[in-house]
């Protein structure tokens, strides 16, 4: 499949410029299987990245029962497993910026290359679907964010398995836990944890020591949507030529979905975080956004067509910005 995509920005107050706030781009992702054997891919091309989302081979080892090797989406929160870099599968153009890419401003690893471990328990009529992953993380690189449309200097590079350094990655460990009380329905509530070492280039620590804990739910209603997600998160900068420094914040939204009728959807979501002034984590990682109010309207004027209309007004710890983008995002065979 082909999910290409257009998306404009432009924030109140700023020059507005084509080349800096629009942002074309294609991600094409296929899937196969063969007898108990999977593939999964995803290639994204952007203006200034073109590289391998995923990219995992599969053993069925029983029924609902799959373990992959290669380069996959980390099992945390709700959007990572959910969507991928394509726009048009999710309602909203952006994400919630706990779930943010790492070189767009998010800040917990968005993909591990190595192992992964997928099954399910089945429970009368829902189930409960579990993951765990270990291998190797992100970099956090202090001159290197940018991509995927973020304009923070830091940013964190996840493994390309194509051509990566090993000395610049670490191990990294994921558990995510999901129940479905409908196993065919769109309800689920889910809780996950994530630990890792995270090494660092361009700082005065060498490594982050990083943990997060978190839940999450998605609930529908006949026309309306809710999904919110709930952090916790711990980060010990450690090894350089200076002290030793830790933090910690929480962190949380909610978005909220309306489906008026089969062509129209309005949303909005709120995300607020708790003891982020200061924290050295998310000092270093600026293009974080700590605190957010979105409100957007999506048209779908065909069933493979969407244009997505968005407002963000963006807090800082010492200022706010009003965002405007609109997108337009599809799906081909």
């Amino acid at each position: 499949m082909f999910f290409p995509q257009i998306i404009a920005s432009h924030e109140r107050g700023e020059q507005y410029s084509i080349n800096d706030d629009v942002a074309p781009s294609i991600d094409l992702f296929a899937n196969a299987n063969w007898k108990s054997f999977r593939f999964l891919g995803e290639y994204f091309w952007g203006e200034h990245e073109r590289h391998f989302e995923r990219f995992q081979i599969g053993f069925s080892i029983a029924e609902e029962s799959d373990f992959w090797l290669g380069r996959f989406h980390t099992p945390f929160g709700y959007w990572h497993t959910e969507y991928h870099h394509g726009n048009y599968l999710q309602t909203s153009i952006t994400r919630p910026a706990m779930d943010g890419f790492g070189t767009a401003g998010g800040i917990i690893t968005s993909h591990i290359s190595g192992a992964l471990f997928e099954s399910s328990i089945y429970l009368g009529a829902g189930k409960i679907n579990y993951s765990l992953a270990y291998g190797l993380g992100s970099q956090l690189d202090a001159s290197g964010g940018g991509g995927h449309g973020g304009h923070s200097d830091a940013g964190l590079h996840d493994v390309d398995i194509f051509n990566f350094e090993r000395n610049n990655h670490d191990n990294i460990a994921a558990l995510r836990v999901a129940y479905l009380p409908d196993e065919f329905g769109e309800d689920q509530y889910g809780v996950f944890i994530c630990t890792a070492l995270i090494p660092t280039a361009g700082i005065q620590h060498n490594e982050v020591k990083f943990r997060g804990t978190g839940l999450y739910s998605n609930t529908q209603w006949e026309k309306a949507r809710l999904i919110t997600g709930l952090y916790h998160i711990e980060t010990l900068f450690r090894e350089g030529v200076i002290a030793a420094e830790s933090g910690a914040f929480k962190s949380a939204y909610a978005q909220v979905e309306y489906q008026y009728d089969d062509q129209w959807n309005i949303f909005s979501r709120i995300e607020d975080t708790h003891g982020a002034d200061h924290d050295i984590y998310l000092e270093t990682l600026a293009g974080f956004v700590p605190q957010r109010q979105m409100i957007g309207l999506r048209f779908d004027p065909w069933s493979n067509h969407a244009i997505k209309f968005e407002w963000n007004r963006n807090h800082h710890e010492h200022s706010e910005h009003d965002v405007f983008l609109i997108g337009w995002s599809a799906v081909f065979r």
